[in-house]
């Protein structure tokens, strides 16, 4: 497998578990506990950014402008 791959495989990995982050967090806070709603908050923009950092690696963003 080439490294293009493994890169690929793991932003769709990292973009793929932002959802189920934000889904616990979003179901801890319904539960009122707010201390788990916010770590599972914060999980989920870790793996945001780090499939910000992959898609960008891959070429996935060309320009903002």
């Amino acid at each position: 497998m080439q490294t293009i791959d493994i890169m690929e495989k793991t932003f769709q990995a990292e973009s793929g578990d932002i959802d189920l982050y934000l889904a616990m967090s979003k179901k801890a806070a319904d539960e009122g506990d707010n201390d788990t709603a916010r770590y599972f908050y914060n999980v989920a923009m870790d793996e945001a950014r780090h499939a910000a950092e992959f898609a960008i690696l891959l070429g996935k963003v060309k320009d903002t402008r």
